[in-house]
This record gives C-alpha cells, sequence and structure tokens, in this order.
C-alpha cells in the first residue's frame, strides 16, 4: 500500500514557501495530494474553512504571530483535525503552549527539511486516525503521547495526571531526568514522593490547583544516588465538557541552568560590593570561578615586558604567592595576551601540544588552562586565568568560557575606571594646585601693580609706572610656568633626541652672561624633544637664580640616564622633598614651579629625578630610566 494513500489535502502555514515545497516533496512519490499554501493564520483557517482538509503542516514563527496562536483559534471548531507544528529550535514553555493547545506532533525543521519519508508517515498516519474517527492523541501509549514529542524540541519530560482515577502517566524522558526505572508509572501518592521533602506540599498544592494560572515553578528533587536537581515545570489543565479531565506539563532539568544563575548572582553580588577593596573582590571572583571550573588555581596577573606579575591569587596550596614575578615566556598566558583573545585548553598535550615547551608545563605541570586578557584602553594589562595540573576529559564549556570572559571584562572596566579615577584625582589636586597658585602668588604682583597705577594717575608722574611693569613681567612668568606646569603630562611624540645639542640651545635662553657650562656627554635618547627642552631649560634657570650669575653647571652621563649639576649653594638635605613641590623658592623673584615642572615632565617619560650634592657642594640632579638610541 502506498503510504501517502488516502491523503487528498494539506496545508502548508509557513511565511515562506520552502515549507509548501517540502510537503510536496514528500508527498509526491506514488499519490498527488492537493497542497495549499496559506501565509498567514487568517488565510490558514480560510483554507481549512473553504476545503476538505486532511492535515495542517505549520511553522511556530508566522509573519503575524506564531503557529500555537492559529492553533488555538483553530481547535474552537477543530477540535481533532491534525496539526503538525515545525520549529527551528524549542523551549519547554514551547512544549507547555503546544500541549495545551492540543497539537498533534512536532517536527524539528531539520527533519521536515532532510527526512521527506518521514514526513510523508506523519502526515499519512494522522490522517488514517483522523479520518476512521480515532482520537489519535488517546489512541497512543500514554508514555509515547505529547509529552514524548516535546522531548524532540525541548528536550524536556512529561506526566499527565487523570483527575478521576489519580493515575500519573510519566515519558520516558521523564524517567530518564529522574534517575529511575521505567517499568511502572506510580501512583500520585508515590511520584510526589521522588521530589525534595521540603518542596513536596508546594508542587501537591500546585497539582491540586490544576495549575490554572499556566506559570512555571522550579522544584528540587533527589535522584536514587542521592544527587539533588533542580526541575523547571509548566503545565495546564485540559478541560472536556465544563471539567478537567487531566492536568498536562513539561518538566525539563534545569540544574546546570539554575547553577548558571546562581553563579551569576553571585558574580553581581561581588561586583556591586563596594565595601570591599578591588582586590578583594577580584579574590572572590576567583574563589566563584574556581568553584564553577572545578581548577585549583586562578589568578590575575599584569605583564610588563618579559616579567609577569601574579598580583592575586587564589590557589589550594602556597606554591604561588601575591607579587611572584616569572618569565612571560613560560606561561600560557603570554598566547592570550598576544592574541588578545581567550585562550581555552582543557588538556595541553591534547589541545595545544605547540604549547608543552613551556616551563608552566614542564616544570609547574599546569595541565588545563583557560584565561582571558585584560585591557586597559587598548593595551593588554594581564591576564585572568585558571588552570590545573590535572587535564580533563572534555573541553571547557562555552558556559565556563563565557563566565571568565564576564569576569576579565569587569576586572578590565574597573581598572580602568580605577586609572580614570585616579587621573581625575590627580588633575584635581593640579587644578587645586593652580588655583592656589593663582590666588596667591598672583596676588602681590596685582597688588603692587595697582598701587603704582594709582601713584601715576594721582601724581601724573610716569616713572611710578616703572616696578609697575616689572610686576608684570613677574606675572607673564609666573603664568607660562603654570601653562608648562598644565602641559608637562600630556601625551609625548617620542623621538631620537641629540641631548648635547639641544642643551646648548637651552643655554642660550639662560638670562646671564657670566655663567658658564660644559656638556660631558654625546647621548642620543628617546623624548618629546619640546618636553626635554622645557625640562632643562628650567634647571638651567634654577641653577642660576639660585647659584649666581657666575655659577657653572655640568650636564653629564650616567649609566641609564644623565645628571646636570652646578657648583652653587645646593640643597639643604632637609628640603630634598619638597623642593618638587609648586610654589618652593628660595628667592623673591622665583615662582616656585621650575622643579614641579622638571619632575613633571621627568614622570611623563616615565624617568626618576633624585637631588643630591654636587662634586662642589651645589645641587646634583640624576635623571634615570633614560633610554638611549643608536638612531
Amino acid at each position: 500500500m502506498d503510504e501517502t494513500a488516502g491523503v487528498d489535502c494539506v496545508v502548508c502555514l509557513s511565511g515562506n514557501c520552502s515549507l509548501a515545497e517540502r510537503v510536496e516533496t514528500a508527498l509526491a512519490d506514488g499519490h498527488t495530494a492537493d497542497v495549499l499554501r496559506a501565509n498567514t493564520s487568517e488565510e490558514g483557517l480560510r483554507a481549512v474553512a473553504d476545503h476538505d482538509v486532511d492535515c495542517i503542516v505549520a511553522d511556530y514563527e508566522l509573519p503575524e504571530g506564531d503557529g500555537i496562536e492559529f492553533l488555538e483559534t483553530l481547535r474552537a471548531d477543530h477540535p481533532e483535525l491534525p496539526v503538525i507544528l515545525r520549529t527551528d529550535g524549542g523551549s519547554e514553555r514551547i512544549a507547555s503552549r503546544a500541549i495545551s493547545a492540543d497539537v498533534s506532533e512536532y517536527m524539528q525543521a531539520d527533519r521536515v527539511d532532510d527526512e521527506p519519508a518521514e514526513l510523508a508517515t506523519k502526515i499519512t498516519e494522522l490522517t488514517e486516525a483522523y479520518r476512521s474517527g480515532t482520537d489519535h492523541a488517546r489512541d497512543l501509549e500514554r508514555t509515547a503521547d505529547l509529552f514524548t514529542k516535546t522531548e524532540r524540541i525541548a528536550d524536556v519530560g512529561g506526566w499527565e495526571i487523570d483527575t478521576e482515577t489519580r493515575e500519573v502517566f510519566w515519558s520516558d524522558h521523564l524517567f530518564d531526568i529522574f534517575g529511575i526505572e521505567a517499568d511502572k508509572e506510580p501512583p500520585l501518592a508515590e511520584a510526589l514522593d521522588i521530589y525534595h521533602e521540603a518542596d513536596r506540599e508546594m508542587v501537591a498544592e500546585t497539582v491540586e490547583t490544576a495549575l490554572d494560572d499556566g506559570e512555571p515553578f522550579d522544584t528540587r528533587f533527589r535522584r536514587p544516588d542521592g544527587e539533588v536537581r533542580w526541575l523547571r515545570i509548566q503545565g495546564v489543565p485540559v478541560v472536556e465538557d465544563g471539567r478537567v479531565e487531566t492536568l498536562r506539563g513539561a518538566v525539563q532539568d534545569i540544574t546546570e541552568r539554575y547553577s548558571r544563575e546562581q553563579a551569576l548572582r553571585k558574580m553581581h553580588d561581588i561586583i556591586s560590593d563596594r565595601d570591599h577593596s578591588f582586590d578583594e573582590q577580584v579574590r572572590l571572583l576567583l574563589e566563584l570561578g574556581r568553584a564553577e571550573l572545578g581548577t585549583s588555581y586562578g589568578t590575575l596577573s599584569k605583564i610588563e615586558g618579559d616579567d609577569y606579575t601574579f598580583e592575586v591569587v587564589v590557589a589550594d596550596d602556597d606554591s604561588l604567592q601575591e607579587g611572584d614575578i616569572v618569565p612571560t615566556s613560560a606561561t600560557n598566558c603570554e598566547l592570550a595576551a598576544s592574541t588578545q583573545e581567550t585562550l581555552v585548553i582543557g588538556n595541553v598535550e591534547r589541545d595545544a601540544p605547540d604549547q608543552t615547551q613551556r616551563s608552566g608545563f614542564t616544570e609547574w605541570g599546569i595541565a588545563c588552562y583557560l584565561g582571558a586578557p585584560v585591557f586597559v584602553e587598548t593595551e593588554v594589562y594581564g591576564t585572568f586565568c585558571f588552570y590545573d595540573t590535572e587535564p580533563r576529559a572534555d573541553q571547557f564549556s562555552e558556559w565556563e568560557t563565557t563566565l571568565v570572559d564576564l569576569m576579565s571584562r569587569w576586572v578590565s572596566y574597573e581598572l580602568q575606571r580605577r586609572q580614570v579615577t585616579e587621573q581625575l584625582h590627580e588633575q584635581n589636586e593640579q587644578l587645586e594646585r593652580f588655583a592656589s597658585i593663582v590666588s596667591h602668588d598672583l596676588r602681590n604682583p596685582l597688588s603692587i601693580i595697582e598701587g603704582y597705577v594709582d601713584m601715576a594717575i594721582e601724581t601724573g608722574d610716569v616713572a611710578h609706572l616703572a616696578p609697575a611693569k616689572s610686576a608684570i613681567n613677574r606675572m607673564d612668568t609666573l603664568i607660562d610656568d603654570v601653562l608648562l606646569l598644565s602641559r608637562a603630562d600630556r601625551g609625548l611624540e617620542l623621538q631620537a633626541v641629540d641631548l648635547r645639542s639641544l642643551a646648548e640651545r637651552c643655554w642660550q635662553t639662560v638670562p646671564t652672561d657670566t655663567a658658564t657650562y660644559t656638556i660631558q656627554t654625546n647621548q642620543v635618547v628617546q623624548a618629546d624633544e619640546t618636553r626635554l627642552q622645557q625640562l632643562l631649560e628650567n634647571l638651567f634657570r634654577n641653577a642660576v637664580e639660585h647659584g649666581g650669575d657666575s655659577v657653572t653647571v655640568t650636564i653629564g652621563e650616567l649609566e641609564d640616564g644623565f645628571y646636570f649639576e652646578d657648583n652653587g649653594s645646593g640643597i639643604p638635605a632637609a628640603d630634598r622633598k619638597t623642593v618638587f613641590e609648586g610654589g618652593y623658592s628660595t628667592t623673591t623673584d622665583g615662582t616656585g614651579l621650575g622643579l614641579s615642572i622638571v619632575e613633571e615632565i621627568a614622570e611623563a617619560h616615565g624617568w626618576d629625578v633624585q637631588i643630591t650634592e654636587s662634586t662642589e657642594g651645589g645641587a646634583r640632579f640624576e635623571i634615570t630610566g633614560v633610554h638611549e638610541t643608536n638612531d
């Protein structure tokens, strides 16, 4: 017998023509059936009203509404007409809605597309049952009923309770979920014993109220081996002739989902708790990550060139300590940092044999690794990672990778936020310092100017304006210094700078004809030439202001920088920590900002400035951390 015999008319409800083509292909072998196409629910209902339809194949996703909404409307006038729901995926919510609407069959889209013979068989079986007057859903074995079908789209089990006999029918997959043998369906009282003792009353009450709200609820159950897992249950009453005849739902094991939700809640609580310091928050995140991944080690590390520093460490032993420094090349983190991507290695020998030469594997025995780069702005700061000396049988899961990514992104954000906060704090301090300079240091010359201008107006003698001009010149110098100070740490344009040539040009700005200088270096350094010029000019000016017009200045070479010294009166040891503070000066004409400018420019380059005594008892400034160049 032709397996499509007796199928005369099928309605295909879909937003595109591909579904109808699939049905035509499925029914083409040995029999020709009319395949009516409908794009919307309204067109589908009209086709059923105008034709003698044997079966409907509907997409879940429709241009207007969805296939289940269509099914609910259809069932009011055609309670037994077979309907096959085609889905691209599924969930317990879709399964529960479809069961409530009395769907006849589910088929995933790939099976509809790839298994035309199976589709033809489903259509034929449903049509024959419909025409013979058999209630197909009730004719099937209870354990192979609609609940079993839901497993195909949502990986769920299902149960059905007969409200009159109180019998409970389970799908095969529900037995698998509970971890019990599928020899018989237990009565309701025994079925409730499956659930966790603390939740049984709630489950029973929910069943007794017939699940009339249709809302899902979560409950625990205990498997025979003692393991406690979580279920999400959703169901609805089936009403016939005005009475609730059966209770139906979908049951899904959500233990992993529940665990993930709990992990995300814990993560949220950790990062939103401002009572903890940043390091404490990172430590708690590492503890959480270790628990989720099952690893022995979790670290936040900073990478600076060849050095890999363990900043925060959470471990089962004391083999790693916070502050430890190892070569970056010894770690898998080097690869995560260089590629700027999350590195996932469940088993180093199996998944990344090219990494087995690293000391992390050969000496420390790190056999699995999951780590993500941490960024500050666009630069890699370091890594947030987890690892263990035991290899994993499988790879780290997508969820585990996502969790580490989320944690590393928060760490990146927080590091960036802290940097911005520090910068704003420094800027505020700088603004306060400038405000103090403007309000205090400019007040005296302004008072002088005002007094002499008033005298010139009263007497008509312009000679009184000469002292006012000197005060104006001092204000100009002060304003220039403030501007230099404000710009000292702005972005640098590094280039090769000849220190001797630049120093000779700077000497031309020194306001003296009797002071002398000598340059004992031919260094070419990496620096922002404009900023370095400002640094040298301020050192020259400081030497003349404090050492007198006959001072001699010497610039010489250090192993990692250069020095600048004079033969003046020097700087007392007690004052050497305060001379870089704005406003410090031992002369009446000085602004007190020159050495502040020197320090700001040096720090902007990453250099260090120290004050000692010169060979002749004067001041000596040693500037170190300077990189030379061969260019």
